[in-house]
C-alpha cells in the first residue's frame, strides 16, 4: 500500500515558463505560483521548487531541526562561495509545508548537477517526520525536474551516518531504488569515543616529548598565523594551496564561532602548530592540521591531538581526521592514513553516487 501511495504522489505535473516535455513525465506549461521560478508538483499537493535567497530563513529552519544535518548546509556557509558554484538547490513541500531541502549546484559547461560540489558532503536534509515513501515520491519529482532543466547526471555525496542524531539513511535506499551507482568511496579515519581509544606507543611518546618541551595548548584567534603555517606546509609537501583562502576562513569563523575553532600549540608564546576544528556537536572534525619544522621536531602535533583535542571529546562521540586518498579514492596515501590510525582511528567510508537521470528507473 505504501509503495502504491508513493507512486501516486510521484505522478508529476510539470509547471514552468515553457519547459519542454521530458521522458516519463506527464507535462504541461504554466507559471509557477511566484511567477518566476520553476516548480514541479503532484496532484495531492506534494511539490518542489528551486531555492531562492528569499527562503533563506525557511531553509535554515529545516537544517536546524533535521536529525541528519551539518552546519555546512546553513545558507550562510553555502553562500560564502556562491561566486564559484552556481546554486541549483531544491525545496520540497507538502500542502504548503516545507519538509526538506537539497543543497545542490550546477557543474558549469556540463549536464551534471551536484549535491554538493563545493561542500565535503551533500544530500537531502529532511525534517524528522518525513517517511521513506514520501522521500521516494520526492525523489521521483526531483529526477523529473532536473531532467526537464536539461541535466543528465546527479552526483550525490551522502552525509555519513556519524552526523545523524538518529537512524536516517532513507536517501541510500532511494539511491538504490532508482538505480544509482557508487561513483567513489573515500576513507575518512574516525575515532569512536564510545569505544576504548588506544593511541600507538609512538604517538604517546611524541605527546610526552611535547610536554617536556613546555608546549602550551590553547584556543586562539590567530587565523593569519595559522594560515601562514598551513600554506607553507601544503606548498612544501604537496605543492598545493589550502582549499579556503584566509579571508574565507576569517569570514566563516566570524559567522560560525561556535562551530569553527582554532586550537594552537605555542612555544615561547609563538604558534608553531594548530588544528582548525569543525564542531558539529556529535562530531569534531580536523579540517586542517598544520605544523612548522620546529613543531615537527618537538612532536607538537602528537601532543596537540592527545592533550588538546582528545579532552574536547568528553561531550562528543566521533573525532574525524578526514580522507587520505587522491584521484577519487583510487590512490591511498598509506603514510598519511597510518598517522591517523595510530591515534586510534578506523575507516568510515565516504560514499559518492552517480544517478543517470535519463535512465532513472524503479527497481
Amino acid at each position: 500500500m505504501y509503495f502504491t501511495q508513493a507512486m501516486n504522489l510521484a505522478r508529476a505535473v510539470w509547471v514552468s515558463s515553457g519547459s519542454p516535455k521530458g521522458p516519463g513525465s506527464d507535462c504541461r506549461s504554466a507559471l509557477s505560483p511566484n511567477g518566476d521560478r520553476a516548480l514541479l508538483q503532484s496532484e495531492p499537493g506534494t511539490y518542489l521548487r528551486r531555492y531562492s535567497s528569499a527562503e533563506k530563513d525557511q531553509w535554515n529552519e529545516v537544517i536546524a531541526s533535521s536529525p541528519a544535518t551539518h552546519f555546512h548546509f546553513h545558507r550562510s556557509y553555502m553562500d560564502y562561495h556562491s561566486d564559484r558554484f552556481l546554486d541549483h538547490s531544491l525545496l520540497f513541500f507538502e500542502n504548503g509545508k516545507l519538509l526538506g531541502v537539497l543543497p545542490a549546484n550546477e557543474e558549469r559547461d556540463t549536464a551534471k548537477v551536484w549535491s554538493h560540489q563545493g561542500l565535503t558532503y551533500g544530500g537531502c536534509v529532511w525534517k524528522s517526520d518525513v517517511t521513506q515513501s514520501k522521500i521516494i515520491a520526492f525523489w521521483e519529482l526531483m529526477a523529473t525536474y532536473y531532467r526537464q532543466q536539461g541535466f543528465q547526471k546527479l552526483i550525490y555525496k551522502a552525509l555519513p551516518f556519524i552526523y545523524h542524531q538518529r537512524v536516517a539513511q532513507d536517501d541510500l535506499y532511494a539511491i538504490f531504488h532508482f538505480g544509482g551507482q557508487i561513483l567513489k568511496i573515500e576513507p575518512n579515519t574516525v575515532i569512536d569515543f564510545l569505544t576504548p581509544v588506544k593511541p600507538s606507543h609512538s604517538k604517546k611518546y611524541g605527546a610526552n616529548v611535547g610536554r617536556k618541551a613546555g608546549l602550551q595548548i590553547e584556543f586562539s584567534n590567530q587565523l593569519d598565523r595559522f594560515f601562514e603555517i598551513l600554506t607553507q606546509r601544503l606548498e612544501e609537501k604537496y605543492e598545493v594551496r589550502p582549499t579556503h583562502s584566509l579571508s574565507e576562513l576569517q569570514l566563516l569563523h566570524s559567522l560560525f564561532p561556535e562551530n569553527i575553532k582554532l586550537l594552537g600549540s605555542f612555544y615561547d608564546g609563538e604558534m608553531i602548530a594548530a588544528a582548525l576544528l569543525f564542531d558539529s556537536g556529535r562530531v569534531l572534525h580536523t579540517q586542517y592540521l598544520a605544523t612548522t619544522p620546529e613543531a615537527r621536531k618537538l612532536r607538537a602535533l602528537d601532543q596537540l591531538i592527545i592533550d588538546g583535542i582528545f579532552p574536547q571529546m568528553k561531550d562528543r562521540r566521533y573525532l574525524s581526521f578526514g580522507i587520505s586518498t587522491e584521484d577519487g579514492g583510487r590512490y591511498l596515501n598509506s603514510g598519511l592514513i597510518q598517522q591517523k590510525e595510530e591515534f586510534g582511528g578506523h575507516t568510515l567510508a565516504h560514499l559518492t553516487f552517480e544517478m543517470d537521470l535519463a535512465k532513472w528507473s524503479i527497481r
